[in-house]
């Protein structure tokens, strides 16, 4: 499976307690089919049957109608309708056919028995009335209508709870309609036994679905294949009697009277105890639940009440007949549909509030149209025609070419004047995201963007909290970088590849936690996204995405007026989302620009700084050549190296290299420069005290951990000789007589401990000999396996280069240096040559 599957927020994969059985697809289709394929037909039959006014249940007479035919027949509630013509009624639907049978409403010969006692009753018929036929149509929209909301609602959730919703539709749209009649007696027989199975596992499948909606706030999953025994017990008692009254014409009025006492007291405690469970549940979920359905709820209880006080009355008092409202009771039951129709058109595909602006704004317009048409045809337009003469066929022409031309300008304002009126809110929002799009867009930085945010939610939601994720440039994360209100604890950060991260980044739509399907998150959700979602009074979780990525996420507590989010407020926030991460990246960006500049801007000072601190030209001595060259990497590191005369005899040279980069190194390496020069220069001091004064500057005026490596020492021409110390610095190298010299005498690094020892190096520089003075980022560079340059290849080439002049040389060993890195420069390059000329 892809991500985008799992990611997928339809339920097409649920967990093996969520999935309906295999068998439950095909039967509920057949139950469909039966119902619109049979129902149809049926009530064309009705319409067209002989009409005799009476109401019979279960071959038990109901009531006779007052206004019929047969009002004064001696009819009476109770009685068994036993043949007609002496045709022996075996049931319900032989009885509907042998009425159908007579298309020419001859008067017929009832046989009833009322206490045992046989009675012939004739009975005359009439065409159905049209109150009665406009009642049927009625009941054929209603059961159409089940369907069509029952079909929706489980090609939407085809999980065990919309199979259920489905189920119950489709048996109430079987409940509401008849079948034709037939002369088949097997298939008599197999339409009562289908009537009584619709009517006994109704309450079995309502009471199921009840057991399992709304989802359960710990995901408990209560097993209910029990609610289906006594509805087959009770199927397979009414199946053997009427099997047996049909087969064999034998009767048992105790037996019928205790299968039907048995179906009426099921029939009554499934309701009930489907009711109680609902509202149980209904009371144990959150607030926002709650209140997207409370309108369902009141649909429900408004048409479940009155047709089961109904159904009870005609159980347990059939003599008494119909009551006034069965009719209006049974019609009741469209209140269901209805008000999971508006659940669908509120919460769904469909924003009613659209359609009634728009039809309140097309009133208005074509009120204002109709008048101005009749002003300007029939008043204005007679007027100037018997004036001067104009035919009124131009009048009309131009009234319509004028209404064109305004139409468009009279609808906008029409439109806005709707919207204030009618509609302030989504109004106010409006006007609220054109407000919020002009401040962002003269922010800068993040803190302000956030802020317009935050100001904005709370000002129009009322949020309880509102916490915000945002990711950096740097790190894969999403950071928590702004809390406001009561706050509850949160991660400090989310990962971006987690569950909940790349759904947010692939539908962009804020999610609503509050309204949440359990049954889809159980098996989605990774440990992470269920701990974020699990976050007490979180309602809203918004993604800020960037058309390529996921920039951070905005999380919203409910509102503090216990109300629910609505869809409006998911467009607003939606909307104010994707301005919010324009305006982040572009922050960002900006940022980073300005970031860069300020790094390109140090990198130059610090190189400025650094050039500063550098010889401007070699000493002019006769005896002695020396040359400095210093090459600064991309970041300017703390390198430094220096020459300059004491007297006509002597020479003092330094190197050196201060930990770090930029700026600050750079300060620092111009502080040590400058001491150095003062105490070499005026303080006439040996190497090694040089050495030991600076370490006690760097130890009472550097930062902590930094620090300073060193090496300096002086050329004496009339002895022939160099005197060095070098604090933590690469040993210099001496070619002198066929053999290099490792010159590293001195002591540690610079700025480590206060009164550090140094001590002292004294070498013969005689004509001929040459003195190198490197930094580590000569024998550092890295070669592009990974190798280090290292002391060793630097000797190999002294060694092998010895003989070129000072120049040629250093450029040289910087050639060879760069090419040993592949091109790469990765640290500062920096060498003193000191060449005792041959006289």
């Amino acid at each position: 499976m892809t991500a985008s599957q799992r990611d997928d927020p339809r339920p097409r994969r649920q967990g093996a307690g969520d999935r309906a059985a295999p068998w439950a697809r095909p039967l509920l289709f057949v139950i469909v089919i039966a119902t619109i394929v049979l129902g149809i037909p049926g009530a064309r039959e009705r319409f067209r049957s002989p009409y005799s006014g009476i109401q019979a249940r279960n071959l038990v007479v109901q009531t006779v109608r007052l206004d019929g035919l047969n009002a004064h027949a001696d009819l009476r509630p109770g009685d068994e309708l036993y043949a007609i013509d002496g045709e022996r009624l075996r049931n319900a639907a032989h009885y509907e056919h042998v009425v159908a049978s007579n298309r020419s409403f001859h008067p017929q010969s009832y046989q009833i028995r009322r206490n045992g006692v046989a009675i012939d009753v004739p009975i005359e018929y009439q065409p159905i009335p049209h109150r009665l036929a406009a009642e049927r149509v009625m009941l054929i929209i209603l059961a159409m209508a089940f369907l069509a909301v029952g079909l929706s609602v489980y090609f939407r959730r085809p999980d065990i709870i919309g199979t259920l919703f489905a189920f119950n539709s489709a048996l109430l749209a079987a409940l509401l309609t008849d079948g034709p009649s037939t002369a088949s007696p097997i298939l008599q027989l197999v339409s009562e036994l289908a009537s009584d199975a619709v009517t006994l596992f109704f309450p079995a499948v309502l009471l199921h679905f009840f057991l399992r909606f709304p989802e359960r706030e710990n995901g408990k999953r209560r097993r209910a294949a029990w609610v289906y025994t006594p509805p087959l017990v009770i199927f397979a008692a009414s199946a053997a009697v009427s099997a047996r009254r049909f087969g064999f014409s034998v009767t048992n009025p105790n037996e019928e009277l205790a299968v039907l006492a048995l179906s009426t007291a099921y029939f009554v405690t499934y309701v009930l105890a489907s009711l109680v469970v609902f509202v149980r549940a209904y009371r144990a979920a959150p607030s926002a639940q709650k209140q997207k359905l409370r309108v369902v709820i009141a649909a429900n209880l408004a048409g479940l009440l009155p047709f089961v006080a109904a159904t009870l009355h005609a159980s347990i008092r059939p003599q008494a007949g119909a009551l006034p409202f069965t009719l209006p009771a049974v019609l009741c039951l469209g209140l269901i549909p209805l008000g999971f129709a508006y659940a669908i058109l509120k919460h769904g595909a469909i924003e009613l509030t659209t359609v009634v602006r728009k039809s309140l704004v097309y009133a208005v317009l074509t009120g204002l149209l109709i008048a101005a048409y009749y002003a300007v045809v029939q008043t204005a337009g007679a007027f100037l025609s018997s004036e001067f003469g104009v035919s009124e066929a131009v009048w009309v022409s131009i009234a319509v070419v004028v209404l064109a031309v305004v139409f468009a300008p009279v609808r906008e304002r029409i439109q806005a004047v709707v919207d204030r009126v009618f509609y302030r809110t989504d109004f106010v929002y409006k006007q609220e995201v054109i407000d919020f799009g002009r401040q962002v867009s003269r922010t800068l930085t993040r803190d302000e963007v956030l802020d317009h945010f935050v100001q904005r939610c709370d000002a129009l939601l009322h949020p309880a909290f509102v916490a915000i994720y945002l990711r950096s440039q740097e790190d894969k994360d999403l950071a928590l970088v702004r809390e406001q209100g009561s706050v509850p604890k949160l991660a400090p950060a989310v990962a971006a590849e987690s569950f909940l991260g790349r759904y947010l980044t692939r539908f962009r739509r804020p999610l609503m936690v509050e309204f949440l399907d359990r049954s889809w998150q159980r098996p989605r959700l990774d440990p992470e996204a269920r701990r974020l979602l699990s976050t007490p009074g979180l309602a809203v979780c918004l993604p800020i995405a960037a058309p390529d990525r996921l920039v951070g996420i905005a999380l919203l507590g409910q509102k503090r007026s216990g109300l629910a989010y609505r869809r409006a407020d998911a467009e607003l926030l939606e909307t104010f989302a994707e301005q919010l991460s324009l305006v982040v990246e572009h922050a960002d960006l900006i940022r980073s620009s300005i970031e860069k500049e300020r790094l390109k801007s140090e990198v130059m000072l610090a190189r400025d700084i650094q050039q500063a601190l550098l010889p401007v030209a070699a000493p002019r001595l006769r005896e002695v050549e020396i040359r400095g060259q210093m090459i600064s990497s991309s970041e300017v590191g703390g390198d430094y190296f220096d020459y300059f005369v004491l007297d006509d005899r002597r020479v003092v040279v330094a190197i050196g290299d201060v930990m770090g980069k930029g700026v600050p190194a750079a300060m620092l390496m111009a502080s040590l420069q400058a001491v150095f020069k003062n105490r070499a220069l005026k303080g006439g001091l040996a190497p090694h005290e040089l050495n030991r004064e600076l370490n006690d500057y760097m130890v009472d005026h550097a930062k902590p951990g930094q620090f300073a490596t060193f090496f300096c020492g002086v050329l004496d021409l009339a002895t022939s000789t160099f005197t060095f110390s070098s604090a933590g610095q690469c040993p210099a190298l001496l070619a002198t007589n066929g053999y290099i010299d490792r010159l590293g005498n001195g002591g540690t690094i610079l700025g480590a401990n206060k009164n550090e020892p140094y001590v002292e190096g004294s070498v013969a520089f005689h004509p001929g000999d040459l003195l190198l003075l490197y930094t580590d980022g000569v024998i550092e560079q890295m070669s592009p396996a990974g190798e280090p340059y290292g002391e060793q290849r630097l000797v190999d080439f002294l060694r092998s280069n010895r003989n070129l002049p000072p120049d040629r040389l250093q450029n040289a060993l910087l050639a060879d240096v760069l090419a040993f890195g592949g091109g790469q420069q990765h640290d500062d390059i920096t060498s003193v040559i000191a060449v005792r000329k041959i006289a």
